[in-house]
């Protein structure tokens, strides 16, 4: 157990997965659930992982917001050359942003919440649905925590991806 001094969280020992999962949920969603460092090597490597990491995490938003708005304007501007002539502006801008709200909905909560559905057996899909919304919006109350069953299939990768979510 020497090499788990750093970062003692829940289990006493963690492999590469489970420590992968640590940063990123120091990263993404610090305080979220259970996982928080006992040892005054583990509170010292999440402060200062914490200070260089989420600062790189905001410039790489930056960056995935700038090329995803390349996308939404080429959309924009191929439903202005198409309905500019039909439709006044205004709701060509209306239907692009419907458009827009609706794929952001699709994708990072109904079909997160079906999935986590799914795989959490005892969560419904309301339950589900609002563990997205609590996570996508970083407000991360931890009274929802994917993978805390133990003996559930492939638990650490599991925990990675939903920390990834």
């Amino acid at each position: 157990m020497a090499n788990c001094r750093a970062l003692v969280i829940v289990l006493p020992c963690y492999g590469a997965l489970e420590i992968v999962g640590v940063i990123i949920i120091i990263i993404i969603i610090t305080g979220y659930g259970h996982v928080s460092p006992l040892s005054d090597g583990g509170k010292i490597f999440c402060v200062v992982y914490a200070i260089v990491g989420i600062p790189l995490t905001l410039i790489l938003f930056t960056a995935l917001v700038e090329r995803l708005m390349m996308i939404t304007s080429f959309m924009y501007d191929a439903l202005l050359a198409g309905f500019a002539q039909s439709f006044r502006v205004l709701y060509v801008r209306l239907t692009h942003v419907f458009i827009v709200f609706c794929f952001v909905l699709v994708v990072l909560f109904l079909i997160p919440s079906a999935i986590f559905t799914i795989i959490e057996t005892n969560w419904n899909f309301l339950d589900a649905f609002y563990y997205c919304f609590i996570s996508m919006t970083t407000i991360g109350l931890g009274d929802y925590i994917p993978g805390d069953e133990l003996q559930q299939s492939y638990r650490p990768l599991y925990k990675i991806c939903a920390a990834c979510q």
